[in-house]
């Protein structure tokens, strides 16, 4: 388990203007998710890793998850990149109405997507965020080809 330590090595950080900055805070790959009455996410099936078969070479549903930090003046970019580093797929997301968001605090922008697409080779498909024409960062999903199991689902994580 962690340890708290001394701040004396930690360089000075001006808050204010760090928590002013639009930024990527998360981005989750998983098979469902839903939303409470009172509007919390529930995400279940998080994972790093699918299979495609073979032979038709396209994924299994799945959901994309992202949350972002002060990005409600433009919509959200994702860009997914095949692993010799072409596009592969673009998602453009709705802007968001900023009336909606508490004037003086971190905007906190969640953004869901059913999402299925053909891949073209195995490997690491890169998942970029842009907001305003700049990068706020991705991660990568594992895709891999494998001949049908006895499983039915196609998404799991595997250490």
């Amino acid at each position: 388990m962690p340890e708290q330590t001394p701040l004396a090595d930690t360089k000075p950080v001006d808050v204010q203007k760090e928590r002013a900055k639009p930024r990527l805070a998360s981005i989750l790959f998983c098979d469902y998710w839903n939303q409470t009455e009172d509007g919390k996410t529930n995400l279940m099936g998080i994972f790093d890793r699918i299979y495609v078969h073979s032979k038709g070479r396209l994924t299994p549903n799945f959901v994309l998850f992202i949350r972002s930090v002060n990005t409600i003046e433009e919509s959200l970019k994702v860009r997914v990149f095949a692993p010799d580093g072409s596009p592969a797929v673009g998602i453009d997301f709705d802007a968001f109405d900023a009336s909606v968001f508490t004037p003086n605090l971190p905007a906190n922008v969640q953004s869901t997507l059913n999402l299925r697409f053909p891949v073209e080779s195995e490997g690491v498909y890169w998942f970029n965020v842009f907001y305003k024409g700049e990068s706020l960062g991705g991660a990568g999903l594992v895709i891999e080809y494998r001949q049908t199991e006895e499983r039915k689902g196609g998404t799991d994580t595997y250490i």
